[in-house]
């Protein structure tokens, strides 16, 4: 049974996919990206989430957002930097 779920929206339609281990989704245009992973260590109880800035095409940063657990990331504040607030 897949733990994870996904689905992106464009022009052409609404496409899902499911991920059993972990799931990795990126978001670009031509000034950098957005990549977002989710996954569940064995020794969690529940998922993490990694978002990160990247470039693409040659264009844009790669920048660590945030990394940790999903629930922890709602409360985050967006000032705080991702470095700050990464679980241990």
């Amino acid at each position: 049974m897949a733990k994870f779920y996904g689905s992106v929206r464009g022009q052409r339609g609404e496409a899902h996919r499911l991920g059993h281990s972990s799931m990795t989704t990126i978001a670009a245009s031509w000034s950098g990206g957005v990549q977002v992973t989710m996954h569940q260590p064995a020794d969690a109880d529940e998922p993490w989430v990694r978002i990160e800035t990247i470039a693409w095409r040659g264009n844009g940063r790669s920048n660590l957002v945030y990394d940790g657990p999903l629930s922890s990331m709602q409360s985050a504040s967006p000032a705080e930097p991702a470095y700050a607030r990464r679980a241990a």
